[in-house]
């Protein structure tokens, strides 16, 4: 319930933080011919930097702005995390023939949607692109979306607890 009511209004301080930066720099997504090509290209290209406040004022960067800046290089300073790359790869796995992209939050025990990421489906095969790179997955239940991330990110004592799947927000 409440990853539900934060991403609610993560997504409409985005979609007013889209207008009024409207004059920004955007570029078209892919195409792509499969999801390897998708993460290979977002970990060549992607440049992570923190919401406002080391993430304190999180929101979702349109996908177009974060491929305006892979192309040219030029971030500016705008914000490029975990939920934006996300965003960035839902759309581009969109190109992708047979593919079905979803947005994941990932709540960590002791905070409130504290990963995002990308899994998809593409017939039989499923997989996820996060700030980490692409990687196929046996499935895609919260139970190994949790497992998986919790892994991933032990240095830094995250203990993810549940998986929920994110309304895409612009």
């Amino acid at each position: 319930m409440l990853v539900a009511l934060w991403n609610f209004l993560k997504a409409g301080w985005s979609r007013v933080n889209d207008q009024i930066m409207r004059g920004a720099g955007r570029r078209p997504i892919g195409p792509f011919g499969s999801p390897e090509a998708v993460g290979s290209y977002a970990m060549a290209r992607f440049k992570y930097r923190s919401d406002l406040g080391n993430g304190a004022f999180d929101n979702y960067t349109h996908p177009e702005r974060i491929q305006y800046g892979m192309e040219t290089g030029d971030w500016g300073n705008m914000p490029a995390d975990c939920d934006d790359l996300a965003l960035w790869a839902y759309q581009a796995l969109k190109t992708v023939p047979g593919c079905s992209p979803y947005i994941v939050t990932l709540r960590d025990a002791g905070v409130v949607g504290s990963h995002v990421v990308c899994a998809y489906r593409q017939g039989s095969t499923c997989g996820v692109i996060d700030t980490n790179g692409h990687r196929l997955l046996t499935d895609l239940t919260s139970a190994t979306l949790c497992r998986v991330f919790t892994e991933v990110y032990a240095r830094l004592g995250y203990r993810y607890v549940e998986a929920v799947i994110t309304p895409y927000p612009f």
